[in-house]
């Protein structure tokens, strides 16, 4: 009960701090808060934002690959929403990609992929379009 307590403590820190453009802090919070809990989608997906933001390009594209892992694995998500999530995280693959000038078949995996999903907008909670915007609410 204690380490999902603190894994909430710190992953809710370094998301204000993230949200506050303090990215070494959130970046700290964050590697905090998987000595705790290892196996949730959204904290890969802050974190490699926050790496993003903190130029370690790698280490995002990482993270982001890892999110994806753990998305597919996630029961609590239904269709759309996963479709959602999926689409967000390959924008910024692909801009890592970009970056990194990566060229390899995975970029193409990745680009079909992010043209082939879909999601309805009425099955998806809002908390996503505020948390994770990939279009203007």
């Amino acid at each position: 009960m204690i380490d999902k307590i603190r894994y909430v403590y710190f992953f809710m820190k370094g998301k204000y701090e993230l949200i506050n453009n303090h990215f070494i802090d959130a970046f700290h919070y964050f590697n905090k808060a998987l000595n705790y809990k290892d196996k949730d989608y959204e904290l890969y997906i802050y974190k490699g934002l926050n790496e993003f933001m903190l130029r370690k390009f790698e280490n995002s594209l990482i993270s982001y690959q890892y999110a994806l892992q753990l998305l597919e694995s996630t029961r609590n998500l239904n269709e759309d929403e996963k479709n959602y999530l999926k689409i967000y995280i390959f924008k910024d693959i692909l801009n890592l990609f970009k970056i990194l000038k990566i060229e390899n078949k995975n970029l193409y995996i990745y680009k079909i992929l992010y043209k082939n999903l879909k999601y309805d907008r009425k099955n998806i909670r809002n908390r996503f379009f505020y948390d994770f915007p990939i279009e203007e609410v």
